[in-house]
Protein backbone atom coordinates (compact mmCIF):
# COMPACT_ATOMS: atom_id res chain seq x y z
CA UNK A 1 0.00 0.00 0.00
CA UNK A 2 2.84 2.43 0.79
CA UNK A 3 4.30 1.87 -2.67
CA UNK A 4 0.92 2.66 -4.21
CA UNK A 5 0.60 5.88 -2.22
CA UNK A 6 4.17 6.90 -3.05
CA UNK A 7 3.46 6.33 -6.73
CA UNK A 8 0.22 8.29 -6.45
CA UNK A 9 2.07 11.21 -4.88
CA UNK A 10 4.77 11.15 -7.57
CA UNK A 11 2.29 11.16 -10.43
CA UNK A 12 0.16 13.74 -8.67
CA UNK A 13 3.17 16.05 -8.55
CA UNK A 14 3.76 15.46 -12.26
CA UNK A 15 0.14 16.25 -13.06
CA UNK A 16 0.36 19.46 -11.01
CA UNK A 17 3.41 20.56 -12.98
CA UNK A 18 1.75 19.70 -16.30
CA UNK A 19 -1.62 21.14 -15.29
CA UNK A 20 -3.25 24.09 -16.98
CA UNK A 21 -3.92 27.27 -15.02
CA UNK A 22 -6.79 29.58 -15.95
CA UNK A 23 -6.71 33.36 -15.56
CA UNK A 24 -9.57 35.36 -14.06
CA UNK A 25 -10.68 36.51 -17.52
CA UNK A 26 -11.26 32.95 -18.72
CA UNK A 27 -14.40 30.96 -17.97
CA UNK A 28 -12.61 27.58 -17.86
CA UNK A 29 -9.75 25.71 -19.46
CA UNK A 30 -9.88 22.00 -20.21
CA UNK A 31 -6.96 19.70 -20.88
CA UNK A 32 -7.14 16.02 -21.79
CA UNK A 33 -4.67 13.19 -22.11
CA UNK A 34 -2.15 14.09 -19.40
CA UNK A 35 -0.50 11.24 -17.53
CA UNK A 36 -2.45 10.41 -14.40
CA UNK A 37 -2.63 7.62 -11.89
CA UNK A 38 -5.20 5.61 -9.98
CA UNK A 39 -5.10 2.82 -7.46
CA UNK A 40 -6.39 -0.55 -8.55
CA UNK A 41 -8.83 -2.63 -6.51
CA UNK A 42 -5.92 -4.11 -4.55
CA UNK A 43 -4.29 -0.77 -3.67
CA UNK A 44 -1.48 -0.82 -6.25
CA UNK A 45 -0.73 2.17 -8.43
CA UNK A 46 -1.66 2.16 -12.13
CA UNK A 47 -0.94 4.85 -14.74
CA UNK A 48 -3.24 6.11 -17.48
CA UNK A 49 -3.56 8.92 -20.02
CA UNK A 50 -7.36 8.90 -19.91
CA UNK A 51 -7.58 12.16 -18.01
CA UNK A 52 -9.41 15.46 -17.98
CA UNK A 53 -8.41 18.60 -16.09
CA UNK A 54 -10.78 21.56 -15.85
CA UNK A 55 -9.67 24.82 -14.25
CA UNK A 56 -12.10 27.71 -13.84
CA UNK A 57 -11.22 31.38 -14.04
CA UNK A 58 -11.87 31.62 -10.29
CA UNK A 59 -9.11 29.08 -9.58
CA UNK A 60 -11.24 26.04 -8.80
CA UNK A 61 -10.09 22.89 -10.53
CA UNK A 62 -11.14 19.30 -11.08
CA UNK A 63 -9.00 16.39 -12.21
CA UNK A 64 -10.54 13.15 -13.46
CA UNK A 65 -8.54 10.03 -14.29
CA UNK A 66 -9.95 6.77 -15.66
CA UNK A 67 -8.33 3.39 -16.22
CA UNK A 68 -9.06 -0.32 -16.51
CA UNK A 69 -7.24 -1.90 -13.58
CA UNK A 70 -6.97 -5.23 -11.73
CA UNK A 71 -9.47 -5.89 -8.96
CA UNK A 72 -9.01 -9.35 -7.46
CA UNK A 73 -11.78 -8.76 -4.89
CA UNK A 74 -14.39 -8.58 -7.68
CA UNK A 75 -16.22 -6.06 -5.48
CA UNK A 76 -16.55 -2.29 -5.75
CA UNK A 77 -13.73 -0.54 -3.90
CA UNK A 78 -13.70 3.12 -2.84
CA UNK A 79 -10.46 4.97 -2.05
CA UNK A 80 -10.27 8.43 -0.47
CA UNK A 81 -8.15 10.47 1.92
CA UNK A 82 -9.75 8.72 4.91
CA UNK A 83 -8.61 5.21 4.00
CA UNK A 84 -5.33 6.07 2.25
CA UNK A 85 -4.08 9.22 4.01
CA UNK A 86 -2.97 10.46 0.57
CA UNK A 87 -3.62 13.85 -0.97
CA UNK A 88 -4.68 14.25 -4.58
CA UNK A 89 -3.33 16.93 -6.90
CA UNK A 90 -5.14 19.23 -9.30
CA UNK A 91 -3.72 21.94 -11.54
CA UNK A 92 -4.13 24.32 -8.60
CA UNK A 93 -2.37 22.16 -6.01
CA UNK A 94 -3.02 19.42 -3.44
CA UNK A 95 -6.44 18.62 -2.04
CA UNK A 96 -8.04 16.30 0.48
CA UNK A 97 -11.30 16.52 -1.53
CA UNK A 98 -11.04 13.39 -3.69
CA UNK A 99 -12.40 9.91 -4.12
CA UNK A 100 -11.80 6.99 -6.41
CA UNK A 101 -14.18 4.18 -7.25
CA UNK A 102 -13.01 0.87 -8.70
CA UNK A 103 -15.88 -1.24 -10.05
CA UNK A 104 -16.08 -4.98 -9.54
CA UNK A 105 -14.91 -5.38 -13.16
CA UNK A 106 -11.92 -3.05 -12.63
CA UNK A 107 -13.08 0.26 -14.09
CA UNK A 108 -11.41 2.96 -11.95
CA UNK A 109 -12.44 6.61 -11.82
CA UNK A 110 -10.54 9.13 -9.68
CA UNK A 111 -11.99 12.62 -9.16
CA UNK A 112 -10.10 15.37 -7.31
CA UNK A 113 -11.46 18.86 -6.54
CA UNK A 114 -9.52 21.95 -5.50
CA UNK A 115 -11.47 24.98 -4.38
CA UNK A 116 -10.05 28.42 -3.73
Amino acid sequence: MKLALTGLAAIAALVAVLGVRATASEAAIQARGAVCGVMDGDGSFQMSTNSQVVTSGSGNSMHRCRASVPNSSKRMVRWDVNNTGAMCWTAEGPTRDWHETVSASGQATLVCHHKK
